[in-house]
């Protein structure tokens, strides 16, 4: 009996959604769309996760890992000064994320020098 009722609990949490709450390092938008769209075509639900996604504003991700209040946050390269002070973080993946800036101008400007301060 204590054998079945081992066996029906472990197969009740494999079948169970695990909660996972991931903490972003910034408000809810687009360069965040990656964990959005996993979540709405149910990639994490095929894993047997439950993920709520927080935003980071106002926050600090690192205090909120450590202190368990939140499973996985988001960083930048302040995770290493993190490390290094003695925090154990683990690094899961790095993202490189280009910036959508760019400067247009007329093909004669070749130099930054000879940009002028535009006013619209």
């Amino acid at each position: 009996m204590k054998i079945f009722m081992s066996l029906f609990l472990l197969f009740s949490l494999l079948k169970a959604d695990k909660p996972v709450i991931l903490e972003l390092n910034w408000l809810h938008q687009f360069e965040y769309a990656g964990f959005y769209i996993a979540k709405e075509k149910g990639y994490y639900k095929k894993r047997g996760l439950n993920v709520q996604i927080l935003d980071g504003f106002k926050k600090n991700v690192f205090d909120d890992v450590q202190n368990g209040e939140v499973d996985f946050g988001i960083s930048g390269s302040s995770l290493v000064k993190q490390f290094l002070s003695g925090r154990k973080f683990v690094a899961l993946a790095v993202l490189y994320q280009n910036s959508p800036f760019v400067w247009i101008t007329h093909k004669d400007i070749k130099r930054r020098y000879r940009l002028k301060r535009l006013s619209l």
